[in-house]
């Protein structure tokens, strides 16, 4: 027999079409719900659900900037510089990241 968690003694099997299904999991992948079967009971039930909104052009922009100052990073490796140079590149790339946590830190808020 199948340990149940919290106390639970009953299964409910609901069949579902694997479209329904992808459904059904990407909403839950949008919630605060731990598991599916949570995010199931919370709809059955009626119970309040948190929904976490993204921002994706921001994820992207963010995705952006990170492989920016990697690319700065591998160009800073693989050719020679003056030390005048490479400190302003150095420098440049400090900007990019300090800049990047500060907007970061900034939508992490709201």
């Amino acid at each position: 027999m199948k340990r149940r968690g919290k106390g639970y003694t009953a299964t409910l099997t609901v069949s579902l079409t694997p479209t329904d299904l992808q459904a059904l999991k990407d909403a839950h992948a949008q919630t605060t719900c731990q598991t599916l079967a949570e995010y199931a009971r919370r709809l059955l039930f009626r119970k309040d659900i948190t929904v976490l909104y993204r921002n994706r052009s921001f994820d992207d922009f963010i995705g952006e900037g990170i492989r920016l100052r990697k690319e700065l990073q591998a160009i800073r490796e693989k050719l020679p510089f003056s030390p005048e140079s490479e400190s302003k590149l150095l420098e440049l790339i400090g900007e990019i990241k300090i800049n990047l946590y500060k907007m970061a830190d900034l939508c992490m808020q709201k």
